[in-house]
């Protein structure tokens, strides 16, 4: 009976998903308890220099070695060195006397409330409260990596700077980040903040007033004005958040200065676009985007869509994933499109959103969708144009596409995916494959072309202002908000083949990408006009 039972329970575990070797584990007991007492051992004592250390004391911590390298400068009671193994990335060691412990404390405690907020800083790799050190991540420590005085800030460490602003406010904090307390991580192209023990609780200006408010800005070659419409692009002028810094800055004198003069900037400028949101016009003979059976579709089209032969549209050999062919059996043309049911079915959804509030700056072939495994297919009107070219968007059209793309995480929206119709100043917008993801602001992106030739939107021949976007996104987060909107989005999602809840988890994720359009639409403009400031 006894090995009956120790069987039965054996068999269970299997059946749960517990790892068994050969059945011989103890009841009770995990493999990954032995596991981590068996690692654990191995790992051995943390092995520890006394204070204040010298140049080749070995380390151990948690298992892992460190040597102590180059000593640099350090205050009374620490003692602070490079790690100078060959076997790490650049660390810095963090050494404390024995009547420094609310120092220590301070500091670890403020490093790992860093860690939890995602604001850049030096991070922590590995600490000892008993012996108080720390080791941290740091690049290097070599000048070209500090702000000097009477040097300026490259393009892309000024608009790294209000990042950090932006980050430090929005979690309601505050730290040291004079010139002496951030250093530039090449990698990351962020400021990081070095000495986290001034990380506490603090307001927009205990913040901006490191930089605004004195001449910090102007000694790195930093317009503070410019500095404070970066950071409005983040917020969007019409958030609470942004209403709420402009009202914390009324009672000083030089914060109200410089919003002034922000606002003489704005004034000189031509007033940005504004959107209508209107729907297409829909014809007796439209398509109407709707999702059909196959016996529907033949109906329809008075012959079977997938039996019919054609040419092929697509030239790129190395897509697999999707055929495009235009086919005429009866004479007319018409373009069917077989891929996947998720790509179909993100076809037919975007379709519907550019015909029902983008029908004013783009049109979109309308379509016809059955669902089948991987012979899901779309039945669409062949466009007949040429490719869009760069630069013939009007302001309208490119805040506009803005909006769309970035809400609804549409990608490779690149110029061959845009089409000139004939007697139309209207594009044709003709592939919606990659759609429906969540879109983040990049502020740290590669420099690299190509990716801006995917961001229409700001890729122009000229530099782009943020404010151009202000007063469209803020028109479209008025509209989105309503709840009729929602009404009328959940019910597209249905009719476009998704289940209830991962209606409702997408509109979520709508809401989310329609949250960060300013951000996401200042970082896109930083982006393009690092092209242009390097190409003039």
């Amino acid at each position: 009976d006894e090995e009956k039972g120790k069987s039965a329970s054996i068999e269970a575990g299997a059946a749960s998903g517990n790892l068994l070797f050969d059945g011989a584990r103890k009841i009770g007991a995990t493999f990954s308890d032995a596991f981590h007492k068996l690692k654990k051992g191995i790992r051995g004592k943390d092995i520890l220099p006394a204070f204040p250390g010298k140049t080749g004391d070995k380390i151990r911590i948690d298992g892992k070695r460190y040597v102590l390298g180059k000593a640099l400068a350090a205050p009374e009671g620490e003692a602070h060195y490079l790690e100078g193994s060959l076997n790490h990335k650049p660390k810095f060691v963090w050494l404390f006397a024995a009547d420094q412990v609310d120092r220590y404390e301070l500091q670890r405690g403020a490093l790992e409330e860093l860690a939890a907020s995602g604001i850049p800083h030096r991070k922590l790799v590995a600490a000892n409260d008993a012996g108080r050190m720390l080791v941290l991540e740091t690049e290097d420590y070599s000048s070209s990596f500090q702000l000097e005085a009477g040097k300026d800030m490259t393009y892309t460490q000024a608009k790294a700077l209000p990042d950090l602003l932006y980050a430090l406010i929005r979690k309601g904090k505050t730290a040291d980040i004079s010139a002496g307390n951030i250093r530039w991580s090449h990698w990351r192209s962020a400021w990081e903040i070095q000495d986290a023990a001034s990380f506490e609780d603090g307001n927009a200006w205990d913040v901006l007033g490191q930089w605004l408010l004195g001449d910090q800005a102007e000694k790195f070659g930093v317009d503070p004005v410019e500095l404070l419409r970066a950071l409005r692009g983040r917020y969007g002028p019409d958030s609470p958040d942004w209403k709420r810094l402009v009202k914390e800055g009324d009672g000083i004198a030089a914060a109200k200065r410089l919003f002034d003069e922000l606002g003489r900037r704005d004034a000189a400028r031509p007033p940005p676009p504004s959107l209508s949101f209107e729907a297409s016009p829909v014809s007796k003979e439209s398509l109407g985007d709707k999702l059909v059976n196959d016996s529907q579709m033949r109906r329809r089209f008075g012959f079977s869509p997938l039996k019919a032969k054609g040419h092929n549209l697509h030239f790129d050999a190395g897509k697999l994933n999707t055929s495009v062919m235009e086919i005429s059996p009866k004479g007319e043309p018409w373009v069917r499109k077989i891929s996947s049911k998720e790509i179909i079915r993100n076809e037919l959804f975007m379709r519907k959103i550019v015909h029902r509030w983008f029908g004013a700056y783009f049109d979109t072939p309308w379509s016809m969708a059955s669902y089948s495994g991987s012979e899901s297919y779309m039945m669409m009107e062949k466009v007949q144009g040429s490719h869009f070219g760069r630069g013939r968007f009007t302001d309208g059209q490119r805040v506009a596409l803005a909006v769309l793309m970035n809400t609804f995480g549409v990608g490779d929206v690149n110029l061959g995916n845009i089409m000139s119709g004939a007697g139309s100043n209207k594009p044709i917008l003709i592939d919606f494959e990659q759609a429906l993801s969540r879109t983040y602001p990049v502020s740290n992106r590669i420099p690299d072309a190509g990716i801006l030739h995917e961001m229409p939107w700001v890729d122009t021949r000229g530099p782009v202002d943020a404010e151009d976007y202000h007063v469209g996104i803020a028109q479209w987060r008025e509209l989105f908000a309503k709840p009729e909107t929602q009404n009328e989005l959940r019910t597209m999602l249905r009719e476009s083949g998704f289940a209830e809840e991962q209606a409702a988890a997408y509109l979520q994720r709508f809401k989310a990408n329609v949250g960060d359009l300013p951000h996401t639409l200042q970082a896109d403009v930083e982006f393009a006009n690092y092209f242009y400031r390097a190409g003039r």
